[in-house]
């Protein structure tokens, strides 16, 4: 039977299982307080707005442009490379 320790997975039988269990079955109930307001602090409030989407578009723009590129640069230099190694499989005959 699979179960995992520590983030570790084991296999082990039954009766071992059994003797791994949690010691604390109690939960711990946790509240929010208040922190102590600091003296001489201010609040700012502002508004502001998420600007994601644009940095996402320019983000895929950027990627794509660059894919671009090194396809031709790799596109563009298969024909030399092509000759340069028929060159030298002649050269070795």
């Amino acid at each position: 039977m699979p179960t995992s320790i520590g983030g570790f997975a084991i296999s082990a039988p039954g009766f071992v299982l059994e003797r791994i269990v949690m010691t604390r079955s109690q939960t711990t109930r946790l509240r929010e307080a208040e922190a102590a307001p600091i003296d001489d602090t201010k609040v700012i409030d502002a508004r502001f707005k998420v600007i994601g989407r644009k940095r996402r578009f320019a983000r895929m723009l950027w990627r794509g442009l660059v894919t671009i590129f090194w396809a031709a640069l790799i596109g563009f230099m298969i024909p030399p490379a092509w000759i340069a190694f028929d060159y030298l499989r002649d050269f070795f005959r």
